[in-house]
């Protein structure tokens, strides 16, 4: 079934899209120029959960060893979701040097 949202004003079309769990904000996660997984829903748990899944990307490709790239977490909008920014990210060699102390966001 597809449910699809207009309204005149964009922000109104926006609040019953959030409000039916239909939002358009959407965390996706990249790792070496990859997208894991699918968009998932913008939320704080989210963002906490795809934390966790990219340190242990980094962990494993770390371990590895000669893996050069980096991974970000993207947050996405937009009627067609043509809008875009990096909320975190880390490269691999940030990674190895030391820069493994908990994860926040920016």
């Amino acid at each position: 079934m597809k449910i699809e949202v207009t309204s005149p004003l964009p922000q109104v079309a926006e609040a019953v899209r959030q409000h039916l769990g239909l939002s358009t904000h959407t965390y996706e996660l990249w790792f070496l120029g990859d997208m894991v997984g699918e968009p998932q829903h913008k939320s704080r748990a989210t963002l906490n959960a795809l934390l966790e899944e990219a340190h242990q990307m980094l962990t494993d490709a770390a371990a590895v060893g000669g893996v050069v790239g980096s991974a970000e977490i993207v947050h996405r909008w937009g009627e067609f979701g043509h809008d875009d920014e990096t909320v975190w990210s880390m490269s691999i060699d940030e990674f190895t040097k030391g820069h493994r102390l908990p994860i926040k966001a920016l």
